[in-house]
């Protein structure tokens, strides 16, 4: 029965085997050179997971061919364009993978491949010439390690429409052959190392939509083709040596900040599509402040003095530059080009509740794919201090991958770098916090320069493609001096009308203080005039002085009275033996002691009281030249009744002439005296600065 049974089941069995086989076999409909090259490119390009010995095909689109779950920005897999016999390669995108082979020539051998993305990998070495031959439609290689020139030979993928090659390490100039590139419209050779000029048939492109050279090393003028082409919608050429005019073109969005091109037209519109990095403001009028709610509406502070800051809601695009209606300005540089964000916007919105004090000024922020630069115009001159403001409201708290965003770029003030990978998420104590930071400015050409740029750290992938650049919230500008009066106000600050009431009224003090202790001036004016035409010996005294050498003003020692008060009889320093204070200070040691006692004793001896006893003059000669001994003049204290009777004559005598110009001064200050004479008779002049002794000292 089993034999009878076999010969009826032969016929299906082998009709299941022939069916089994057919199956297998049509499981992997690509081509065997195909999966070949497939294996020769994984060993150049380092790829290890894709694995050859299994049962998955290649076009499967499962793993470990294609990740089907792979996040965006690390896509990971094979296309195929399959009929329902075969199939063929037609893109190869492996972002992120960390690749660390150069890249594939093998590439060369499918002949049906359309789309080559390498992105952000570390490949290196240059483009293989053997890419020519495909019928490619994208190559995406940025973020790589690649080096030497750009192949000619990629002018010969007429089928190409995008090219980006940014961010490699390439030499060289733009190939002349890449003009014939008829179908392209995205070329971004952005951070290429690129020199020499900008070539002209880069103008005849007519299907061109996109293209950024920007931050390389190109020079020359820019063509006048770049006018004419008809379908670009932005032309970035940032950071390069570009000179000559800017071209006028008013329906591109253009980027040629950071050249060297000349402005023929000082004025700049409110807001144009050209961003020329800068620009100057018209007006005499300056300011001393300035307050920006960046991306938000007007708002003001409360406080001792309200702050108003500014509204910055100018929907600003690529390359765009906007001038307030005030003094200042903002320059918005780049393109968030690979962007999956749901709003490609420049402003961004909060979306979570703030907790901290003025939250107003951290609802929206403004943000930039590259550079994003503020201008204060028509400020005072001075130091200023500046406050940035910045929340980080596009990332997320908690333990998921949108906490793991990191937003990096460095602050320029005045063109100088301050802060270097500034870091919002470091400098925050915990998520959401607001981050203020402060810097010393100088304004010197009434301009503030206040740029944040990105040198393209940190992330640029989380929580969606397209976050990265600087943000911020605020600036806040305020002098660190006073700033002059508005027109039509009191003319001077509050301040100043302290200061001045202040130093009056010390300065009404010291001079009260000074007439004080001088004796006021009227007084001492009357003095004088009493004291003309007396023709006494005068001098210098202090009180003190006076009041030691009349005991206090004893009544023993008045002489009688004058026109001018009573007259005391003091005694000299001669009596006290104390000649030597006679000397003048300044003299210091710098003269002979004993030349100037026979000096003093002789001045004594023509003083003497009773003029029978004075000495004549050719005595005084014959005395200072040491040829008479000087006789010493001894007081006798029994004589003081002769002194005192022929003091009180002489000055009874001496009243009511005139024969010369006589004064006393009466110091209130302590110190040595000087005795001088001011008659019109004195024989040798007593300034010891006068040219008499200078003469007398070159007789000598």
């Amino acid at each position: 029965m089993m034999n009878m049974f076999f010969p009826r089941l032969l016929p299906h069995s082998l009709f299941f085997v022939a069916c089994f086989v057919t199956f297998a076999f049509g499981a992997t409909r690509l081509p065997n050179d195909e999966v070949q090259t497939l294996k020769d490119i994984a060993k150049t390009l380092g790829k290890t997971d894709w694995n050859f010995s299994g049962d998955a095909d290649p076009c499967s689109r499962q793993l470990p061919w294609t990740d089907p779950n792979a996040p965006e920005g690390s896509e990971n897999g094979i296309n195929c364009n399959c009929s329902s016999t075969v199939c063929h390669i037609t893109g190869i995108i492996l972002k992120t993978q960390d690749l660390k082979g150069t890249l594939p020539p093998e590439l060369g051998n499918l002949t049906y491949l359309q789309d080559i993305d390498l992105t952000r990998n570390y490949l290196s070495g240059t483009i293989p010439r053997e890419w020519s031959s495909l019928p490619l439609v994208t190559i995406s290689l940025v973020g790589n390690y690649l080096t030497g020139s750009i192949p000619k030979e990629l002018g010969d993928i007429t089928t190409l429409k995008s090219l980006d090659i940014s961010f490699n390490n390439f030499s060289g100039p733009l190939p002349q052959e890449l003009g014939s590139l008829a179908n392209i419209e995205r070329m971004i050779l952005r951070n290429c190392n690129l020199i020499g000029k900008l070539p002209p048939y880069l103008g005849e492109m007519t299907k061109l939509k996109t293209l950024d050279l920007s931050f390389n090393k190109l020079t020359g003028v820019i063509p006048s083709s770049f006018a004419s082409l008809p379908k670009v919608e932005y032309i970035f050429l940032t950071g390069n040596l570009l000179t000559g005019p800017v071209p006028n073109w008013p329906k591109y969005n253009v980027d040629l900040s950071y050249n060297n091109l000349t402005v023929e037209d000082a004025s700049c519109p409110a807001r144009s599509n050209t961003n020329l990095f800068a620009s100057s403001s018209e007006g005499n009028n300056l300011y001393y402040s300035l307050h920006i709610n960046c991306g938000g509406t007007q708002f003001t502070v409360p406080g001792k003095k309200d702050t108003l800051y500014e509204a910055d809601t100018f929907l600003a695009g690529p390359s765009s530059f906007y001038q307030s209606t005030t003094n200042w300005a903002l320059s918005s540089t780049g393109y968030f080009i690979d962007d999956d964000r749901a709003m490609d916007a420049f402003i961004w919105p909060n979306q979570t509740t703030l907790s901290m004090a003025n939250p107003q000024l951290y609802m929206n922020a403004r943000l930039s794919p590259i550079s994003l630069t503020y201008f204060g115009f028509c400020l005072g001159n001075g130091n200023y201090t500046v406050k940035l403001h910045f929340a980080e409201i596009m990332f997320r708290n908690g333990k998921t991958y949108k906490s793991l965003g990191r937003r990096i770029f460095d602050i320029y003030i005045q063109g100088i770098l301050v802060k270097k990978d500034f870091n919002t998420m470091d400098e925050a104590r915990v998520f959401g916090d607001v981050v203020i930071m402060n810097f010393t400015a100088p304004v010197t050409n009434n301009t503030l320069e206040i740029r944040l740029y990105w040198a393209g750290k940190g992330t640029t992938g989380i929580p969606v493609r397209g976050v990265y650049g600087p943000l911020i919230s605020a600036i806040s500008v305020d002098p660190n001096f006073d700033p002059p009066p508005k027109p039509g106000g009191s003319g001077v600050p509050t301040g100043g009308v302290v200061g001045i009431v202040v130093g009056g009224v010390f300065i009404i003090l010291l001079i009260f203080g000074i007439l004080w202790k001088r004796g006021l001036p009227g007084q001492q004016k009357t003095l004088e005039d009493d004291l003309k035409g007396v023709d006494l010996q005068t001098g210098k005294f202090t009180l003190k002085q006076l009041k030691d050498a009349t005991s206090n003003f004893n009544k023993a020692n008045k002489i009688g009275e004058g026109g001018f008060g009573s007259v005391y009889k003091a005694r000299l320093l001669k009596e006290q033996g104390n000649l030597m204070d006679l000397v003048d200070p300044r003299l210091g040691s710098d003269f002979n002691k004993e030349e100037m006692i026979v000096a003093i004793n002789v001045a004594l001896l023509c003083c003497n009281v009773t003029s029978t006893a004075r000495p004549t003059m050719s005595s005084v000669v014959s005395m200072l030249e040491g040829k008479v001994v000087v006789h010493e003049l001894v007081s006798d204290p029994n004589a003081k009744s002769i002194e005192i009777d022929a003091m009180r004559k002489h000055f009874q005598s001496s009243f009511g002439r005139g024969t010369g110009e006589k004064q006393i001064e009466m110091e209130s200050t302590e110190g040595p005296w000087t005795a001088s004479s001011a008659s019109a008779h004195d024989l040798y002049p007593v300034n010891p600065d006068s040219d008499y002794w200078k003469n007398r000292s070159d007789i000598t």
